[in-house]
Formats: C-alpha cells, structure tokens, sequence
C-alpha cells in the first residue's frame, strides 16, 4: 500500500515524501521477506529511481550497487532482472561522470544478454543501441 502512495507521490512531484515511503517500504520488506524477495528488491529498485529523480546519484548509485549484487546472487548473473539492475547502476554510474565504469558494466550485460536472450532480442539491441 505504501508503496502505491509513494509511486503517486512521486508522480506527483513530491519526490521527498516518495523517497521516505519507498524507504520505509524497502525497510519494511527487508524485516518480513529478507533482503533478495521480490518484492524488497522491486521497492528497493523503485526507491533508487526516486533518489535519481532528486540528483541524489551518489546515494543511488552505492543502493543500485547493493541491489544488483543482491539481484546476481539469487537470480545469477544472466538472468534478466540482473541484466536490467545492471544497466540501471550503468546508467547512474555515467551520470555521475564515471564513464569508465558505467562502459563496463554496460559491456558485461551486452554480452551476457547476447549469451542468455541471443543478438536478436529486443533487451539486447537496446543496450548495444
């Protein structure tokens, strides 16, 4: 429920309160699911597009860090969700001016999607893209 305000909430432009139900949601999660359930990791992903929404970056960047490695260790490296955990922290990492890292990571998800999904799939040719 929290976290359906907050995704209005953020909507709405009021990115602070968003921020602080999606905080509340992933701590909430964390306690009752654990720290790598599905739905702890989707609030805890929702949570760091509401940091990234306020150029809260470096705070968004070390959570989508945390994530992903939550994300590889249950679901393995390959596995979509990973990939697009992956892509996001690149994507945070290049606006923070870390490019070199961002290109990485960028890298590795092309390839394991080119190995998990084939060259063809749509989630491959937008990453190469």
């Amino acid at each position: 429920m929290a976290d359906n305000l907050a995704k209005a909430l953020e909507a709405q432009g009021r990115l602070a309160e968003a921020t602080q139900l999606y905080k509340e949601t992933v701590g909430t999660w964390r306690r009752v699911f654990g720290r790598c359930h599905e739905e702890t990791l989707v609030a805890s992903d929702s949570l760091c597009g509401a940091l990234c929404a306020q150029g809260r970056l470096p705070e968004a960047a070390d959570l989508q860090r945390e994530v992903r490695d939550d994300v590889v260790e249950v679901l393995g490296k390959e596995h979509p969700n990973s990939l697009v955990f992956s892509k996001n922290l690149a994507l945070t990492l290049l606006a923070l001016g870390a490019s070199g890292d961002a290109c990485t990571l960028l890298a590795e998800a092309l390839e394991l999607e080119q190995r998990a999904l084939g060259s063809d799939d749509l989630r491959t040719l937008a990453t190469a893209d």
